[in-house]
């Protein structure tokens, strides 16, 4: 913000150097030129007569001053301009047009408005005299300081109704006070002529109003809509533009008429405003601060000094810097503006921005509408509405390319996120079956473990039944080998982000063969009986590996675990036409209402040790109950009561499987 400061107060002295050399030019009269009204035809030129009424009221009721110096012959100098052209000034400006009586006698039948292609004149005040009279009378008031509907016409263009006399030379001089510039063309058209061109305006410029309204306001919607702050400070910027815009062709005192209020005279506000949002939006959009920190400070300087110079000009020291001065100082901050946001759009798209190209290439369509309205001006392209308003539709077209951008980023943000969801549910999966890899394999490794073990401490127990103990250490690395390679399966279709589970018929008796050969040691461990019953001879819809490893392996360590020593786990298998149920009840504690109830939402059951200090993990459940759904099966827990043995409690699990 110190730079700001520094900035305003360097352009403050520079405007005070030009108020001290302005005022040493304008002290005498004799030293300012004419402006003269030369016609040779309707379509005639205006030449510019910049007169400065020093010593004369603000309203400037009395051209005696002008009077008198036509007496003097200090307006003997003939000046040919085609255009006026008034700088930036804090003082009135003059234009003096003579109509003689023996060109402009057809001018005393007709209504003829003398045109100026300029939007916001300031106030201007007109007075007429005919030669031989010798007296000045008032006309009216008029421009873009009085309300739209109390101008002396009506109008967005600057016009002025002219009554030539065929007796006598005419005179209109123009009084005008504004701190804008004057740049403008002039011209001599019947009133008709006028308001068409004012109508047909009109339509261009609702046009363009309706365009830039839609593209703020479903931007607004998509900053409601995705909570993304760019959406906002681009509706922020466009709108600061737009005003601006409404004011500089004078649009918004038509639209404000009813309101009797005239917004154009507070187009430094907007143009500030403008500078502000514009230049904010432009860093966020294509994201300099990542790219370059010194640009990125000489933009928020820029903003800082353009907020200075906004508060300066709202506060009571505005008449003191004197409005002409400070709008110097807005014009340079804005071209400032414009260069270093074209700089750094140019820093990111070198960096790989994307957004930066989108900037760049709107900007693009507003420097053709810019060379568009300068050709209209010169002459070089034909003047019509298109031309003549160039800026405007390059404005328009500037906005619409930076809103594709907005567009293309939801596209890009929306792939992103598809991306972005695909690694997340990748990395969940990945993790997922790390669990149920480190969960499965360790039944076949605690297999493998015990008859290591009883190798090693007692040797003699293992050669008494070698056998059977290598049998086992066989059995338990085919199982590993069987969850290794199904595991690998998994994860490369993990990869493929398809993962999938075959299923097919699975006979339950085989299953269990299984089962119980991996439980044995563990069963005779606790001294627990398992035993099956019912249909085992029936097949189901299901994937073997995960339903031995995932499914009953986990329910039968369940069991194990907390069932007491030399108790039962029974195994019931019950058939119906296309269902096969499978029970498993032990004689442990149970589930308690808390941990179904958990079950049932979906959640973990927190482990417990088990009858003799075995400990768990708590995720064998809901393995089962995630392969249950692979099956496309079901599962219920539930508390088991024994009605012949109250005494006897315990865990029962329901699975349901469709029959093959």
């Amino acid at each position: 913000m110190k730079f700001a400061w520094i900035l305003c107060i360097l352009l403050t002295f520079w405007s005070q150097g030009l108020k001290a050399q302005s005022q040493k030019i304008i002290s005498s009269l004799s030293e300012i030129p004419q402006l003269q009204f030369k016609p040779s035809s309707l379509e005639s030129e205006v030449i510019q007569f910049p007169y400065v009424a020093y010593g004369v009221g603000p309203e400037f009721e009395d051209p005696i001053v002008l009077e008198e110096a036509i007496k003097e012959g200090l307006l003997s100098l003939k000046l040919t301009q085609k255009e006026v052209k008034f700088g930036y000034s804090n003082e009135f400006h003059g234009i003096f047009i003579h109509l003689a009586a023996q060109e402009f006698h057809s001018l005393s039948q007709e209504s003829k408005f003398l045109v100026f292609n300029h939007y916001i004149p300031g106030m201007i005040h007109i007075y007429r005299m005919e030669r031989n009279r010798g007296e000045w009378s008032y006309v009216g008031k008029t421009g873009s300081a009085v309300a739209y509907r109390k101008r002396l016409v009506k109008g967005l263009q600057l016009g002025i109704p002219l009554k030539a006399s065929s007796q006598s030379d005419v005179y209109y001089f123009i009084s005008r006070h504004s701190h804008h510039r004057f740049d403008a063309k002039a011209r001599i058209i019947t009133k008709e002529q006028y308001f068409n061109e004012e109508e047909s305006r009109m339509y261009g410029y609702m046009l363009y109003i309706g365009a830039l309204l839609s593209l703020i306001l479903f931007n607004l919607l998509l900053f409601f809509s995705l909570k993304d702050a760019i959406y906002l400070y681009y509706s922020l910027s466009a709108l600061s533009v737009f005003f601006t815009g409404l004011c500089l062709t004078g649009v918004a005192d038509f639209l404000f008429a009813s309101f009797h209020i005239v917004p154009s005279e507070s187009l430094f506000v907007f143009s500030s405003l403008s500078v502000i949002t514009s230049t904010f939006f432009a860093s966020k959009f294509y994201s300099i601060k990542e790219y370059s920190r010194p640009i990125t400070q000489i933009q928020y300087t820029i903003m800082g000094a353009t907020a200075v110079l906004l508060l300066i000009y709202l506060s009571p020291l505005n008449p003191f810097f004197g409005g002409a001065y400070l709008g110097v100082a807005i014009d340079i901050l804005i071209v400032v503006a414009i260069i270093m946001m074209m700089v750094g759009a140019v820093v990111s798209l070198r960096r790989g921005n994307t957004m930066a190209k989108f900037y760049l290439f709107s900007w693009l369509f507003m420097f053709i509408g810019a060379f568009t309205y300068i050709g209209h001006y010169v002459g070089i392209l034909p003047r019509n509405f298109l031309t003549g308003h160039g800026v405007l539709w390059g404005n328009l077209l500037e906005m619409i390319i930076v809103s594709l951008g907005m567009a293309y980023k939801i596209s890009i943000l929306d792939h992103e996120k598809k991306e972005a969801l695909v690694l997340a549910r990748g990395k969940k999966e990945y993790q997922k079956m790390v669990r149920v890899l480190l969960h499965d394999l360790s039944n076949p490794i605690s297999l493998i473990q015990y008859y290591t073990k009883l190798k090693f401490d007692r040797p003699q127990d293992f050669e008494s039944k070698s056998d059977k103990a290598w049998e086992k250490i066989s059995f338990g690395l085919t199982k590993l080998g069987e969850i290794i390679s199904f595991h690998r399966e998994q994860e490369m279709q993990i990869d493929k982000l398809t993962r999938t589970v075959v299923l097919g018929p699975v006979l339950i008796r085989e299953v269990f063969i299984e089962v119980e050969l991996m439980f044995e040691e563990k069963l005779d461990q606790k001294n627990i009986r398992l035993s099956l019953e019912g249909s085992m001879d029936v097949f189901i819809n299901a994937e073997r590996v995960s339903l031995v490893n995932e499914v009953f392996n986990n329910i039968l360590s369940n069991a194990i675990k907390f069932s007491p020593v030399g108790s039962e786990i029974k195994v019931k298998v019950e058939t119906t036409y296309d269902q096969a149920i499978v029970i498993i009840e032990d004689e442990g504690k149970g589930f308690s209402e808390a941990q179904m109830n958990l079950f049932e939402s979906g959640e973990i059951i927190e482990s417990t040790i088990g009858t003799i200090g075995e400990k768990g993990t708590g995720f064998g459940l809901s393995l089962v109950r995630g392969y249950m759904k692979v099956y496309e099966g079901d599962i219920q827990l539930k508390h088991r009561k024994d009605e012949a043995n109250q005494s006897l409690n315990g865990a029962s699990i329901w699975l349901y499987f469709n029959r093959v």
